[in-house]
């Protein structure tokens, strides 16, 4: 409460509303809040700063902050010297930056306050204490009880670190600690950084008057990370042991993990089609940026957990190094950088980079799999932390998916050097699916993006293989600072930030599985879909091979990627003159109809068809006005009526007559004419063969089109003769385009004429010009971007047409048996085009069992640490180890909370909205 009295002239500025107390209310206030900031009234009549020693504030040890009946102002008599923090037995760390080289060498630094005298020593028998607040001087009284603790137990228990071992006259409180470790993952500030802060804030005025307690508060910061790394995975007590390799790093929940969260006796289930539910999928790749100079005094290094979260431990891995084969890659791939610069020497470094392995699926770096490059990112590199990823909480019958950018190269001889190695292993039965991210993998050849695409890997689900890409991101905001740590000290803050993603990723994996699975719902039924849109057109035999084709290669794939080639379309150009075929057929029926009516409406339909010339454009205008309409083409009275000719042609001329066919006939004639009605149900028939042959040579052109972008116009830059051929060509593709596009949408407008009906106006849609567009999936379906993207409905309709075609080509006349050939594209892209949509919907389906697996694991795993947590507090060391058991049981019900979410997701997805899947 703020002092009335007489005499108020200290200002809390660290109290709510800065009250002003007199000396005596000021120092009852802050007898258990020592570290407030306060100001006294100046008879030069302004606020100065002050201290709260000033009004006799001390802190008080042993009774939680209260006073003690028999105190001392000596610590306890198990202090046998009382020593300058000069002459501490406090460690120098090797840098941390590199001004800190600079100073030992009598530079300046980055700093100017580097250039001002040393500060002065504090004041006589008073206690250095860093708090969030600033740096303070205040004296200390020890507890003088005959049942008092020990000198460390007593500074413990106020929430104070000593800086010294033996005989400490600084400390740490507990909150400045903390509050830096959060400040480290979050604002990536370093301690350099954040002690300036806290001198800057002391004495705004005058930092450098401040004490420099830097080196002391990087050991104490490095010290108090071990042990509530300790704390956080219960290795406080020694009846818990040493913690082991990887046992102080958070690792993912949903990825599965036998006998934690998925059963136990998984590999005996009977459907050994979805093994792949139980597959571990990793992530491997290099990142360049978190590099290390050579330390100066390597000897000064004192590791503190090597190995414990997430870099190896480097003893092991150095040995595997020695007698690992330096093998240099020979690129049969495109130049890559990984296999380019794999021995690229840096002599300034000590490390030129890491490498990790990750949790493909979730983005979870794995415990003890960081490995640190000493040249490039070589292959006994990677093959050491692969091993490692592959034991950690894994089963040795565990199928794997292992996608590295490199893997084309990478993977051809895996097996054999992890044979040849004394220090890596992998179960020789082990199935190993290998493949590349979607984004690297078009940047290799075209045959690696059907080998190794995760998209044509059976059992991968929805995965793209690039979620390390985000994860190198975030971790190079702090890469910067430890380029010139000490190795251990870089060791332990890499290691700290990719505990703190992990550990937010564990917190938020419901919601991302949530998402997902939400996602994936509606794409699986458009997968479903376009399926069998596609499959509409194909007789049941073609699919029958196909899929028998496909289930062949897919089991072939586990021993030679190669047969994952039928994806493949062959590069062959199709025709470079298109020339409608019309297989208009003249059967006569039996109702009347005069011989030869089929033949005259056929010729009708090629005289019109001869009325588009190559000068007409296709331009759909509005019929009355002559203005152009951003309308879809179809549907109107006339096929010749709204069509602007770009030509010479007058208005009367031949190109604009209108021909006397059934469908051009009023609706009167055509309800008073009974033999008018009989010659139009034989123009609708042909007028369907019209438009099937249309949307044949629409795709056959479109096929070439998108082959002659990919194989003319771009190998033509850089040389303009190609360039005008290769666009001279492309033009008239172009042009034939428009005059079949022109075919159909005649046909179309005449069947609509003639009382099309509703099932044919589902398989004749209008022809919109974004049909027509060239894409890249139609001649690349492998390309980037195009892993969920589906075909234009042209693509879907009369597809057994191009078969039959097809087969009539290949075994035609000899005379025209090259050109035939040559011109059997279209079947081939669709089977291509049907290979990558079974494959999308395969992978639909397999990630909706994926997804329902991970969040039925993950629940499983926050139910697992929920029941160990509480053992060790019933088990635990008892009063040996005061607050160890409340402790265990607050964090067992964090993961009780989360267990409680993750089940609550489940019945709602499962159980409520979909209880079938």
């Amino acid at each position: 409460m703020e002092c009335h009295g007489s005499g108020g002239r200290w200002k809390c500025t660290g109290c709510l509303g800065s009250p002003v107390y007199c000396t005596s209310c000021c120092l009852d206030r802050h007898s258990r809040d020592p570290f407030h900031r306060i100001e006294v009234w100046d008879t030069k009549g302004c606020w100065t700063s002050s201290w709260l020693r000033d009004v006799g504030v001390c802190v008080e040890l042993g009774h939680h902050g209260g006073w003690c009946p028999v105190p001392s102002g000596r610590p306890p008599a198990d202090i046998h010297d009382i020593l300058d923090d000069d002459d501490d037995d406090e460690e120098v760390d090797d840098t941390e930056d590199t001004w800190e080289d600079e100073e030992r060498n009598g530079g300046a630094g980055d700093d100017p306050l580097r250039a001002a005298d040393s500060p002065p020593k504090p004041p006589h028998a008073m206690m250095t204490i860093v708090d969030t607040s600033g740096v303070h001087f205040l004296p200390v009284r020890w507890c003088g009880c005959p049942s008092r603790q020990g000198w460390k137990a007593q500074l413990l228990a106020a929430g104070l670190f000593p800086a010294s071992q033996r005989a400490p006259k600084s400390c740490f409180t507990f909150r400045v600690l903390d509050d830096y470790l959060m400040t480290n993952v979050e604002c990536n500030t370093n301690a350099m950084n954040y002690y300036r802060r806290l001198r800057r804030l002391t004495n705004p005025a005058f930092p450098h008057l401040v004490p420099d307690r830097y080196l002391e508060f990087m050991r104490v910061t490095r010290e108090w990370a071990l042990l509530q790394a300790k704390k956080t995975f219960g290795f406080g007590p020694e009846g818990r042991g040493t913690p082991g390799d990887g046992d102080l790093g958070y690792f993912c929940v949903a990825c599965p993990q036998p006998g934690i969260n998925i059963d136990g006796q998984w590999q005996e289930d009977p459907k050994t089609s979805i093994r792949y539910l139980y597959a571990r999928s990793y992530v491997m790749d290099g990142n360049f940026s978190a590099e290390q100079m050579k330390m100066r005094r390597p000897a000064n290094d004192v590791p503190m957990m090597p190995g414990k979260m997430f870099l190896v431990n480097d003893g092991p891995y150095q040995e595997h190094l020695k007698v690992a084969k330096d093998i240099k890659m020979r690129s049969t791939c495109n130049d890559h950088k990984a296999v380019s610069q794999a021995n690229a020497d840096r002599h300034k470094l000590a490390v030129t980079g890491i490498g990790a392995t990750a949790c493909s699926r979730h983005g979870c770096f794995v415990p003890h799999s960081v490995v640190n490059f000493q040249k490039g990112e070589r292959q006994m590199n990677m093959d050491y932390s692969l091993s490692n990823a592959m034991k950690y909480r894994a089963h040795e019958k565990q199928p794997v998916v292992v996608l590295y950018d490199i893997m084309c190269q990478y993977g051809v001889h895996i097996r054999k050097r992890f044979t040849d190695s004394l220090h890596i292993s992998m179960p020789h039965d082990l199935t190993l699916w290998k493949g590349i991210g979607l984004f690297h993998v078009h940047g290799h050849q075209d045959t690696c993006e059907v080998r190794y695409s995760p998209t044509f890997m059976a059992g991968a689900g929805n995965v793209d293989g690039e979620i390390l890409e985000t994860m190198w991101a975030s971790l190079n905001r702090i890469s910067g600072t430890t380029r010139s740590m000490s190795s251990s000290n870089r060791q332990e803050t890499l290691d700290r930030h990719m505990n703190d993603w992990n550990y937010k990723k564990m917190i938020t994996m419901v919601a991302l599985l949530r998402r997902r699975i939400q996602a994936n719902r509606p794409l699986l039924l458009k997968m479903r879909e376009a399926l069998d849109a596609q499959e509409s057109g194909i007789s049941t035999d073609v699919l029958v091979q196909w899929r028998r084709v496909l289930r062949g290669a897919q089991e072939q794939r586990l021993q030679d990627v190669r047969a994952m080639d039928i994806f493949m379309i062959p590069e062959q150009t199709a025709p470079s003159k298109a020339s409608l075929q019309l297989r208009l057929t003249t059967a006569e029926g039996n109702d009347g109809t005069p011989i030869g009516t089929a033949d005259w409406l056929a010729d009708g339909l090629k005289i019109e068809e001869a009325q588009y010339t190559p000068e007409d454009e296709w331009e759909d205008v509005d019929a009355d006005d002559g203005s152009s309409r951003a309308t879809p083409i179809g549907d109107r009275p006339n096929p010749l009526a709204g069509r602007r000719l770009r030509g010479p042609f007058a208005p009367d001329a031949s190109e604009h007559v209108v021909l006397n066919l059934p469908s051009n006939a009023s609706p009167e004639m055509m309800t008073n004419d009974r033999s008018l009605r009989r010659l139009a149900r034989r123009e609708r028939t042909l007028r369907r063969g019209q438009a099937n042959d249309a949307l044949h040579r629409l795709r056959v052109l479109l096929s070439e089109k998108s082959f002659h972008f990919r194989h003319r116009i771009r190998p033509s830059r850089g040389s303009q003769q190609r360039k005008t051929r290769a666009y001279a060509g492309l033009e008239k593709i172009t042009r034939e385009i428009q005059r079949y596009g022109a075919v159909y949408h005649s046909a179309r407008s005449a069947l609509v004429r003639l009382n099309m009906s509703r099932e044919a106006r589902r398989i004749y849609k209008r022809l919109r010009p974004a049909d027509l567009k060239v894409s890249t999936a139609i001649a690349e379906p492998n390309a980037r971007g195009q892993r969920h993207a589906t075909l234009p409905w042209i693509w879907t309709v009369n597809v057994q047409q191009d078969m039959d075609d097809d087969e009539h080509m290949l075994f035609g006349a000899s005379a025209h048996r090259l050109c035939n050939i040559v011109s059997s594209i279209p079947p081939i892209v669709h089977r291509v085009h049907w290979f990558r949509a079974r494959s999308r919907l395969d992978r639909a389906m397999e990630e909706s069992a994926i997804l329902k697996r991970e969040l039925q694991s993950t629940k499983l795993y926050f139910d697992y640490e929920q029941d160990r947590w509480l053992a060790m507090a019933t088990t635990g060391p008892g009063e040996a180890w005061p607050g160890y058991a409340e402790h265990c049981r607050q964090t067992a019900n964090t993961y009780a909370s989360l267990a409680a979410d993750a089940q609550s997701s489940y019945t709602e997805l499962y159980v409520e909205q979909n209880p079938l899947e």
